[in-house]
């Protein structure tokens, strides 16, 4: 891996933004003392000084206005340190200052800025803490407000031939299938889009721990939507909540499993690449926008109620965390990118800058993943006894490695196991 493949896209508490140039200045605290009638001077080195970060970057594209004014949201209203994403060092925690925005008339669609970040450190007295689960429950709330609105802009079958809303039912009927036996879909054909968070649950396959109680009121939702959906079409703001109803009920009934449905459910109903420029009927372009319409509203959800899921599930590690978080970033981003309203675009870019600042957790363990190699054949128990002084260790030792028998773990070969517990 080169360094081009190390780099960041930059970003602070989740607004990303595009770097032209960055200064970094590093060093430490001396003080030069000089006495009386002595020639040579002392120096004393006081500690590290504090890092800082001079930025001069650039926000472009027809909605840059929006993304300017998140930054100065981040920056100006938003006390304490934030989450700087280095494009070149990382992650760093920082106190940003010197903020200072220019715009051209000669520049359109862009804005340039100036912004000096300080390492923030460690202080001393309590400070506030977002508290990710619920700030990311109330905006998935919202964006599914905004979505059930765009939907219903959009969504028409009245007054077209009778193929345009068959059209509508096929797709919605795809709904209701995947929801009624998800475990199917995922054990087959959409097994590797949701792999990272079948991973950190250890689930495989139709593997999955489901919330009993509210397993059969959830099938009679879904059984009671297959069934009414050719009335439903005909009320699209019924239809697009029974949607969404269904939607949110993912992580109440199938609990540490809710990601990998979740996720299924993206790879399932996935945006189509856009289509050749044409000419068609009248009634064609509708069946094209209904089912643009179902996609977003479906999808606009699932990415609010996947963020819910990422800063409500536990992670053994700091790096496991971080790579949930990327990943429900970039589907956020894919959103925005796609939809057509700017509440939906607002909604979800608020919803990105919140994930990143809710994962990790305050509270999240240090521990990371590292190689070991057992000089010999053992059981996992002994191993765990030998790595971390307790045999109680050896699930997760046998979940991330999944030898083929865990009471013969071969010797020689590299382990993936946590650096601490």
């Amino acid at each position: 891996m080169s360094w081009r493949d190390r780099l960041r896209p930059a970003s602070f508490r989740g607004v990303v933004f595009s770097v032209e140039t960055i200064e970094s200045e590093f060093g430490r605290r001396q003080v030069t003392h000089q006495a009386a009638l002595v020639d040579v001077p002392s120096a004393e080195d006081l500690g590290r000084a504090a890092d800082s970060f001079q930025v001069e970057g650039f926000l472009v594209g027809e909605d840059y206005d929006l993304q300017r004014d998140l930054l100065i949201k981040a920056i100006r209203d938003t006390a304490g340190p934030g989450r700087l994403v280095h494009p070149y060092q990382g992650e760093k925690s920082v106190i940003a200052s010197g903020f200072r925005v220019r715009e051209e008339s000669k520049e359109q669609r862009m804005c340039r800025f100036t912004v000096t970040f300080g390492e923030a450190g460690e202080l001393s007295q309590p400070t506030e803490v977002v508290d990710g689960p619920n700030v990311l429950r109330g905006r998935a709330d919202a964006i599914t407000v905004e979505a059930e609105k765009n939907f219903v802009e959009k969504f028409r079958t009245s007054g077209f031939p009778q193929f345009v809303r068959d059209a509508a039912g096929t797709t919605f009927s795809g709904l209701s299938e995947y929801l009624a036996t998800p475990t199917a879909f995922l054990s087959g054909t959409y097994t590797e889009a949701v792999g990272i968070f079948t991973s950190i649950n250890g689930v495989a396959g139709d593997a999955f721990s489901f919330v009993s109680e509210n397993l059969s009121e959830f099938q009679q939702s879904v059984g009671v939507f297959a069934r009414d959906i050719t009335d439903l079409i005909d009320s699209p703001g019924d239809l697009a909540s029974s949607v969404t109803g269904l939607i949110g009920g993912i992580t109440r009934t199938f609990g540490s499993s809710s990601g990998s449905i979740i996720s299924g459910l993206l790879a399932y109903f996935a945006r189509a690449p856009r289509p050749t420029p044409t000419v068609p009927t009248p009634s064609r372009a509708q069946v094209e926008a209904n089912n643009a319409a179902i996609v977003g509203l479906i999808r606009e959800v699932a990415v609010a109620e996947l963020a819910v899921v990422a800063v409500t599930t536990p992670y053994d590690t700091v790096d496991t965390a971080v790579d949930i978080r990327d990943t429900v970033a970039d589907l956020i981003d894919e959103e925005a990118e796609a939809t057509t309203s700017d509440a939906i675009y607002g909604q979800l870019t608020q919803a990105r800058a919140e994930l990143v600042e809710s994962l990790p957790a305050p509270d999240q363990s240090p521990a990371q993943v590292v190689a070991y190699t057992p000089a010999a054949t053992l059981p996992a128990l002994v191993i765990a006894q030998t790595l971390y002084d307790d045999a109680n260790q050896d699930a997760q030792i046998v979940k991330r490695n999944q030898p083929r028998h865990p009471g013969f773990i071969q010797g020689g070969t590299p382990l993936q196991v946590l650096s601490n517990v």
